[in-house]
């Protein structure tokens, strides 16, 4: 503690000593038991509290101060004076007392806290109290309100192990950085953000606007006005000055002694209580170097080989582990040199390694590089230049664009390979279907011709020679012929029919088909009808045949009954994926309610036409517009329309054929 009389100082041996102006120690007093408090009373003189005795020292005269008349089997945790001269003091389980006019009265902050005394006690210069407890929020006294702070409106600094009360702004220090109260909130710079704010225990502002915080790193000197830019922005950089073992410091500031371990004297030295002693420091003498350090890159290695003094390398192929070894010579005090660096193209901002003069890099892609470090000396003056080096790392064939190339091709082929084979096992799976149909048929042809026609015509040869035995001029003989005329007819019909049953491919053009179906159903006289080849004919496989034939059949009929079409156009396109069929009119088209259902109530032609197109698994696209005709377009692909392999391969232009 400070006092007019100099620094004094009491020891764990019970001894008070006064320091002397050449740096030494006077002993004042031996206690008989330990000193808890000192105190600098407003009045000049000095409260010591020993024991369980307090006592009042002023002009080398002792006054006691008896002490509330409570048990003492407790311990005394706080001691302080407000602003009118009026003493205050905790005492565990006891609560808070006040001395006035002579005598201690106890002092109920809140009900839940009467007997419980604070571990720290501080008056403000607005009068205000803070109270500090074990395990509970921070309470703030203001006359008669009360409040407390959580960890929700609360410094968010662990446990506090200061509190700082002689400026506007209050400041707290704690295990877990710094917070500042302006008077309506708290805001706090978290060790996470400024490591050099871990465990503070002692702070102190100057006259000459700087703030001096002790802790766990040491002591932190910063400029007032600079901390305020860090309380206000958020992420600030924050430059300061730490000073420690490096500069004569013994050991770092006293933990968890809840009492000011840093004071300001009224010569302008600092003293600092640390785990090793006393230790003071004279602002106005400090010498600063503001000779910023020369930097310099002083090797690049990779893979165990070493490149000194390198500028704009190029590097081996796939390299992706690197360290770049830097330096800052500083006549002052080398060891307390700060770095930063980063790396264009890896590092977002700046990287801050302390004094590490390594940097590591692994895991890096081909490409050109930039690596920048500057420093500071020992005061904080920044080589903002710094040095720099670039290099290049050549991609490896495997990291160039002509093998991810090569990758997007293999992979393309592979998809197309894999489609193929996929398309290949699905249409000879269509084909096999078609085939067993194919079979179906030809058995049924048989079953028709022996014992159908056969049947019949075993009959018809029965009633023809009852008829020659009839008077050929009798009604029932003419009768009789015109039956077996008829029946003949049937017999031609029926053996037309098993043919058809019977036939397989058809190596004839495909446009002789529907002209054939065409011949039957359009009027020459008054319909144009107009039918086009493309491509070489190929043998189409007789159910696609049929089918196509029978959906051909119906789209032209529709056209003639239904569309009034004075013209209709066939085209038939032989290509090496598929086979298109494309019909259209110039008639009055379809009414768009028809095609949005699918059909007319009670009219199954379009429905048929797409269930026999889903049959050969054809593409069927309808197109229609009032007053503009209709066309439609059928696709069906190769590998299941025609009867030949040669083309198959050529498919991949089309979708996989799924399976109903």
């Amino acid at each position: 503690m400070a006092q007019s009389t100099g620094v004094l100082y009491a020891t764990a041996d019970r001894t008070l000593y006064r320091v002397e102006p050449d740096g030494g120690a006077k002993i004042l007093h031996r206690f008989s038991k330990r000193v808890r408090f000192l105190h600098a009373s407003r009045d000049g003189s000095l409260l010591v509290l020993e024991g369980q005795h307090l006592y009042k020292i002023r002009d080398s005269r002792w006054t006691e101060i008896l002490l509330p008349p409570e048990p003492w089997d407790q311990r005394t945790l706080a001691f302080d004076e407000d602003q009118k001269g009026v003493l205050w003091l905790a005492m565990w389980a006891r609560g808070l007392y006040r001395y006035e006019n002579d005598r201690w009265a106890r002092f109920a902050v809140r009900p839940d806290l009467a007997d419980i005394g604070p571990r720290m006690m501080v008056h403000d210069r607005q009068g205000r109290m803070w109270l500090h407890y074990f395990h509970r929020p921070l309470v703030l006294v203001d006359g008669k309100t009360v409040r407390s702070f959580d960890d929700k409106d609360g410094p968010r600094i662990g446990d506090i192990g200061i509190i700082y009360a002689q400026s506007a702004d209050i400041l707290f220090g704690g295990d877990l950085g710094l917070a500042r109260y302006d008077g309506q909130r708290f805001q706090t710079l978290r060790s996470t953000q400024y490591p050099i704010l871990s465990r503070i225990q002692g702070i102190v502002q100057t006259a000459r606007g700087d703030t001096w915080l002790s802790g766990i790193t040491g002591i932190i000197r910063v400029s007032t006005k600079e901390l305020d830019r860090a309380f206000d922005h958020p992420g600030y950089g924050l430059h300061f000055q730490v000073l420690d073992y490096r500069d004569g410091l013994p050991g770092l500031a006293q933990q968890d002694s809840y009492l000011h371990t840093a004071i300001a004297t009224d010569d302008g030295k600092l003293w600092f209580i640390t785990n090793h002693g006393l230790a003071w420091i004279d602002p106005d003498h400090l010498v600063h170097n503001r000779l910023p350090p020369p930097v310099s890159i002083r090797s690049l290695t990779v893979n165990d080989r070493e490149y000194p003094f390198p500028s704009d390398l190029v590097l081996p192929n796939g390299v992706s582990n690197l360290r770049i070894d830097y330096d800052a010579p500083s006549l002052s005090v080398p060891e307390r040199v700060r770095f930063r660096y980063r790396l264009e193209g890896v590092d977002n901002g700046w990287v801050d390694p302390g004094d590490r003069r390594q940097a590591f890099y692994t895991k890096l892609g081909p490409g050109e590089y930039r690596f920048r470090v500057i420093a500071a000396n020992n005061d904080g003056v920044w080589n903002g230049k710094g040095a720099t080096l670039s290099f290049f790392v050549p991609p490896t064939f495997v990291q160039t664009k002509w093998f991810a190339f090569l990758c997007v091709l293999a992979g393309l082929a592979v998809l197309w390979l894999l489609y193929s084979l996929r398309l290949r096992q699905v249409a000879a799976r269509i084909r096999g279907r078609m085939e067993e149909r194919l079979s179906e048929r030809e058995r049924i042809a048989r079953e028709l011709h022996d014992t159908l026609l056969q049947g019949f015509q075993g009959l018809v040869l029965r009633f023809q020679s009852v008829a020659d035995r009839l008077p050929a001029g009798e009604p029932t003989h003419q009768m009789m012929e015109e039956v077996l005329e008829r029946a003949d007819e049937i017999i031609v019909e029926g053996r037309d029919r098993v043919r058809n049953l019977r036939t397989r491919d058809d190596d004839d053009d495909f446009s002789n088909v529907l002209a054939g179906v065409a011949e039957k159903l359009v009027p020459a006289s008054t319909i144009a009808f107009r039918i086009t080849s493309e491509g070489a004919p190929r043998a189409i496989h007789a159910v696609v045949r049929d089918e196509i034939s029978k959906i051909g059949q119906e789209a032209i009929f529709n056209a003639v009954q239904h569309a009034e079409a004075k013209s209709i156009e066939v085209a038939i396109a032989y290509k090496l994926s598929e086979l298109r069929v494309i019909i259209r009119d110039n008639g009055k088209g379809i009414d768009p309610q028809i095609l949005v259902h699918g059909g007319r109530e009670g009219h199954y032609g379009l429905i048929g036409m797409r269930e026999r197109a889903q049959q050969i698994r054809a593409a069927f696209t309808l197109s229609s517009r009032p007053g503009a005709g209709t066309e439609i377009v059928l696709t069906v692909p190769a590998a299941i329309a025609f009867t030949d392999k040669r083309n198959a391969w050529f498919s991949w232009r089309h979708n996989l054929i799924e399976e109903g």
